[in-house]
């Protein structure tokens, strides 16, 4: 039985809250961390209300079961350590999902921001994807035929994955640099959560 959602999205938020942690103090800017994450099929269908019996949870299963040697583990008592989850040392506790990045602010050289170091620091890993497994991300999750690309399982794996942020998502750079909530809006993530608002 998977953990109750609110216990589950506060375990994710306290997360993206920890990575924000990591930030080297700036006195003009926000020290904010993001987690990217892939929900389990059980997972999801407690929060869309789905049946045993849905199509979209089984392509969650086979793209959950396709990127799981490749990503961190998240279990109910929460992260276990990268691999399968059958060799992960967490004791009796479900897998919600996998952890399929994590970033804050300034993690990457420049005015950089959280969120969209988590989606950098993802598309990154999933470029070094084995050619078969992008492919068959392409195939399970039904985005389409043909030549498949990085960017392709990039937005494939992102339709099914939440973010998590511990600020809501800036919507204006004064650097002039894409704002998170253009990266978030122009990614194919299927939910943001967040801790907190800025006034």
């Amino acid at each position: 039985m998977s953990i109750p959602q609110q216990e589950l999205h506060g375990a994710l938020l306290n997360l993206a809250l920890a990575e924000s942690f990591a930030c080297v103090p700036s006195p003009t800017a926000y020290s904010v961390g993001s987690v990217i994450f892939l929900p389990r099929s059980g997972t999801q269908r407690i929060e869309l209300g789905l049946s045993e019996n849905n199509r979209s949870a089984d392509a969650l299963d086979e793209l959950f079961d396709l990127l799981e040697p490749h990503f961190p583990v998240f279990r109910s008592g929460g992260l276990a350590e990268d691999g399968p989850a059958e060799e992960s040392p967490s004791y009796g506790e479900k897998v919600q999902g996998l952890i399929l990045s994590s970033s804050y602010s300034r993690a990457i050289e420049g005015n950089t921001h959280a969120e969209a170091n988590a989606l950098t620091l993802l598309e990154r890993k999933i470029s070094q994807l084995p050619l078969d497994v992008q492919k068959r991300v392409i195939t399970a999750t039904s985005t389409g035929e043909g030549e498949v690309t990085h960017q392709a399982v990039f937005q494939a794996i992102l339709s099914r994955a939440w973010l998590y942020a511990s600020m809501e998502p800036c919507s204006k750079r004064t650097s002039g640099l894409k704002s998170c909530t253009e990266a978030i809006l122009a990614s194919s993530l299927k939910r943001v959560y967040i801790v907190s608002r800025t006034r």
